[in-house]
């Protein structure tokens, strides 16, 4: 089993879910839970990978994938750190030369070479040689995509907010006086039967001012004042939306042909999103 789990890193998994995948490619079960159990071909148990200690245990087997545990093979030394380097432009030029990987087999079942050029081209027009930065470049990518779409969203619920106070405060200022009026009747209905609507959209005010716990009313300059610097906000973030989202899209293609061409039984983020450029919103004239 420690053998098996040598040669699975060998393959270089992406992550620990990509080792065990190559471990079940091996013919080992892998039974999850509390603790992981592999089962090799002809055991009647499993055995947890914490007992095998040293460094085949879980814990030593998500290190050396980070690359933050180096094992020395037996009878040599440690490698050098160039010697180790994952050079992916080189690797996905000789998988596209040999065209004989498993990997390289799947992928070609769906693509192409024109399309495995196009991906070599683009990781050298970005400048990425080794698959660690493309995976960085990835989730940064996603990361700064999903950044700007959080905080568009929350401009403009606010400024949906916004624009709803700031009708219930005219409301409420508007009717104040027959509120007043009404009021010192004893809630008369002669006076709410006279002035129904603006005592109506006086209640709902108020009712809307509870919701929020104000106790006090903004002004409607402040609001516009707050509505101006939401509103830029709202536009430097659309300033790069659409790069962004292009950009993400790109560099996911990019690791999910990479992982295809090399081999690499690794999960790659989604092309897609269901983010959808938010529409134009109104202006507060």
């Amino acid at each position: 089993m420690r053998r098996a789990i040598d040669a699975a890193l060998t393959q270089k998994p992406a992550d620990f879910d990509a080792f065990l995948k190559l471990m079940e490619a091996s013919g080992y079960k892998v039974k999850h839970g509390k603790h992981i159990k592999l089962t090799g071909p002809g055991q009647q148990r499993g055995t947890r990978l914490d007992t095998l200690k040293g460094d085949h245990t879980e814990q030593a087997i998500r290190e050396r994938i980070e690359g933050v545990r180096i094992v020395v093979p037996a009878g040599g030394n440690a490698p050098e750190p160039e010697q180790t380097r994952f050079n992916l432009l080189i690797d996905i030029q000789e998988k596209m030369r040999q065209g004989k990987s498993a990997g390289y087999a799947h992928w070609a079942r769906s693509f192409n070479l024109h399309e495995a050029s196009k991906t070599l081209i683009y990781l050298q027009e970005i400048g990425v040689e080794s698959y660690d930065e493309l995976l960085e470049k990835a989730a940064a990518a996603s990361a700064d995509f999903k950044s700007r779409n959080t905080k568009i969203k929350a401009a403009e619920n606010r400024m949906d907010e916004i624009r709803e106070l700031q009708i219930h405060i005219s409301n409420y200022s508007r009717t104040r006086e027959v509120y007043k009026q009404y009021k010192a009747a004893g809630y008369s209905a002669k006076i709410r039967a006279e002035h129904e609507a603006d005592i109506i959209l006086h209640q709902a005010a108020k009712k809307y001012f509870d919701t929020l716990g104000l106790t006090k009313l903004p002004t409607i300059a402040a609001l516009k004042q707050e509505y101006a610097v939401l509103l830029a906000e709202r536009k430097k973030q659309y300033a790069g939306y659409s790069e962004a989202r292009e950009t993400m899209k790109k560099l996911a293609l990019a690791r999910a042909n990479a992982d295809r061409i090399l081999g690499i039984d690794g999960k790659a983020p989604e092309t897609k999103t269901r983010e959808a450029i938010p529409p134009a919103r109104n202006r507060v004239k």
